[in-house]
């Protein structure tokens, strides 16, 4: 996660989540199609991929999306949004527990004023002028 969050990126979940959501985008569109006919069967009976669909609408608070069956370019790019949103935030929250050097359930209480890397690490130089308590 360090690495994307870094480099600006995402994980690639997110962009196979939106293909997920375009394909069922694109079977709800052909109504006529054997495609249409099998979805609606998998619907019926809450297998795989389609309850994966309702599970992911449901968390992301779109109940509704999934209720009525329906879903947009613009439904898919604001989740396609949240998603990355929620993983800058979390990103955003472990790189800040990385730097006040609390990670994992180890925590190292570094006296304010110490400089650290930006994995929490105290530098050589500094290791003498202040304490470090784990």
């Amino acid at each position: 996660m360090g690495v994307l969050g870094e480099l600006g990126r995402y994980p690639l979940q997110i962009e196979i989540i939106c293909k997920i959501l375009k394909f069922w985008q694109h079977i709800l569109a052909n109504e006529d199609s054997i495609l249409f006919q099998a979805y609606t069967v998998q619907m019926k009976y809450n297998l795989t991929w389609v309850s994966f669909i309702k599970e992911l609408l449901c968390f992301l608070g779109l109940t509704n999306t999934w209720e009525n069956q329906s879903v947009t370019d613009l439904i898919i790019n604001n989740i396609k949004s949240k998603l990355k949103s929620s993983f800058s935030k979390h990103w955003k929250e472990e790189l800040a527990k990385v730097q006040t050097g609390t990670i994992q359930g180890c925590k190292k209480q570094i006296l304010p004023g110490a400089i650290c890397d930006p994995y929490g690490n105290i530098s050589p130089s500094l290791k003498t002028q202040c304490t470090v308590n784990i």
